[in-house]
This record gives structure tokens, C-alpha cells and sequence, in this order.
């Protein structure tokens, strides 16, 4: 499986990405620290639902970027 570094320089390229759909993915609370590094512009519509996410996951996506340019942020179905 890729690194840290690897979908990192993966998310790069991505910089017209406006949709994000992750939902059942298992990511857990990791997820939400991790996409905070990645640099999605575009990005409107996230979907994190049934990915184990706890309160910390939550605090640690709200404390992002992604906030203020979100239109759509899915979490339900998580602890």
C-alpha cells in the first residue's frame, strides 16, 4: 500500500477534484488529520460517513482547512 508520501504527491495532481466520496472506507480518525496536508482547492462535497470516525477524527477535520470551503460534509454512520 502507498505511504504517507506517496498520496500526498498523489493529491497534488488532484487540484480540480470537487467531489470526494469516502464513505464505508474504514479510514478512521487518522483520515482526518491526514486530509488536512492535502492540497484539494476545488474540493466542495466530502463525504466521510461509516469510516469509525470518533469525536478527536471530527475535531481534527474542523480544525482544517476544509471548513470553510465545504459546501457538503457527510459523517453520519460513525462511532
Amino acid at each position: 500500500p502507498p505511504g504517507e508520501g506517496e498520496l500526498r504527491a498523489g493529491a497534488e495532481r488532484l487540484t480540480r477534484l470537487a467531489v470526494l466520496d469516502l464513505e464505508g472506507c474504514e479510514l478512521g480518525d487518522r483520515a482526518c488529520e491526514l486530509l488536512d496536508g492535502f492540497p484539494l482547492p476545488a474540493l466542495e462535497e466530502l463525504d466521510l460517513s461509516q469510516n469509525g470516525l470518533t469525536d478527536a477524527g471530527v475535531d481534527a477535520l474542523l480544525r482544517s482547512h476544509f471548513p470553510r470551503q465545504l459546501r457538503s460534509l457527510v459523517l453520519g454512520g460513525n462511532a
